[in-house]
């Protein structure tokens, strides 16, 4: 597989592909002008800049008025359409075109996690272009887009390569497929891929949120106060603890911290560490759970508070879903419980909490069929706290689950 040469590359701008055969693969690019970094996943900032369709490496279509939209994915309709990070472009062209989940998709993006997540931790198109195509990918004039209003001659010949070059990419990757890896892309992550399209997002109770991240600054500025030494600057810590008490303190992290004030108890190093702690702990609520996160994330719909996460359908190299902009699978529950509870149900709605108990454990247990973790298992006794006993020797109850399942062999 090679780069076809650019000056080889017909780009018809403003017409509509024909004779087009069925299950044909194409690729298809959007570019979206003036779009708001924080919020790329939503279909919320941003002006249409154009959408691109490659028909062969060598062909590619552009439209840059939203309202053909509609006539060109009609014209592909019986087509196999290739994206690279298939959520944002659709994230996107639903402004403009009714889009249902169909099964002629695939994200070269999310295929490459599939056949190489473990084996690689970049996944960008650059990435996947020197990785098939032996090729690297400009990508300087794509900051070109985020203050522009309408196309040039060289944002038209970046979008068509793009194109291109997606297709070259999702060609490369059939070599490589198995049916394994292709039942995961068919039954799992497709069909998620349109699940998290249609998320509507968390309704907030955004007054709420704004009083807790007031009492949380107000905590942190009291413990303060009673402090002679800024418990956010490290060097200063670390000074104040070890001239009170903790003799040869090396940092001080939360983990170093806690194992010198069990070392030491009953000193006033000890009671000052707990002060530092606790001071960080209302800080960092107060900055990161604050009032930036509501301006920063927070869209009013239809005069409600409403959150949208960015679900990533592959997001680390075991498979899981993350989330981010913001993360809303790590809003603290633990120690501030109430946090959680400012996201509310929309009227007429219920929210329901549910977790798996031990998911990743109970699949390996099944996939690898290790008797001792299925025995484990179907005893109902906790089964990291039963591996690390095995791994280490070590007691380790329920109270202090966590530290089990962090336990590395």
């Amino acid at each position: 597989m090679f780069l076809r040469n650019e000056e080889k590359m017909k780009i018809l701008l403003n017409e509509y592909p024909t004779d087009l055969e069925k299950n044909q693969f194409v690729a298809i690019d959007t570019e979206i002008f003036q779009l708001d970094p924080h919020t790329l996943h939503r279909p919320t900032s941003g002006k249409f800049g154009c959408m691109t369709v490659a028909t062969d490496p060598d062909t590619v279509y552009i439209i840059d008025d939203p309202a053909n939209v509609p006539v060109m994915l009609s014209k592909l309709k019986d087509c196999i359409w290739v994206f690279h990070n298939a959520k944002f472009d659709l994230t996107h062209l639903r402004r403009w075109a009714n889009i249902e989940p169909r099964s002629r998709l695939w994200c070269t993006l999310l295929m490459d996690r599939i056949l190489w997540g473990g084996y690689y931790d970049r996944f960008s198109l650059k990435d996947l272009a020197r990785r098939y195509l032996n090729i690297e990918l400009e990508k300087d004039i794509r900051e070109d887009f985020e203050d522009a209003f309408e196309l040039d001659k060289e944002m038209i010949e970046y979008a068509a390569l793009d194109a291109s070059v997606t297709l070259q990419v999702c060609f490369a990757q059939q070599s490589h497929l198995n049916r394994t890896s292709f039942d995961i892309w068919k039954k799992i992550d497709r069909p998620t891929t349109w699940a998290v399209l249609d998320f509507m997002g968390f309704r907030m109770n955004v007054e709420r949120w704004e009083e807790m991240a007031e009492e949380n600054k107000a905590k942190a500025d009291e413990i303060e106060e009673g402090l002679d030494f800024n418990p956010r600057s490290y060097p200063q810590v670390k000074t104040a603890l070890r001239e009170a008490g903790f003799k040869g303190l090396p940092s001080t992290g939360e983990g170093v911290l806690m194992q010198y004030m069990a070392k030491y108890p009953g000193t006033k190093a000890h009671e000052l560490a707990r002060d530092v702690l606790a001071c960080r702990k209302f800080s960092r609520k107060a900055s990161t759970y604050g009032k930036k996160f509501i301006e920063r994330h927070v869209e009013t719909e239809r005069e409600t508070n409403t959150v949208f996460g960015d679900y990533r359908i592959i997001g680390a190299e075991t498979g899981r879903m993350s989330c981010g902009s913001p993360n809303l699978q790590n809003i603290p529950v633990r120690e501030t419980p109430e946090f959680r509870k400012c996201f509310i149900a929309r009227p007429g709605n219920s929210i329901i909490v549910a977790d798996y108990s031990a998911q990743e454990p109970r699949i390996s247990a099944y996939l690898s069929q290790d008797k001792r973790m299925i025995e484990i298992l179907n005893s109902g006794k906790d089964i990291y706290i039963e591996v690390a006993y095995i791994i280490f020797g070590e007691e380790i109850t329920k109270e202090d689950p966590r530290r089990a399942k962090n336990q590395k062999v």
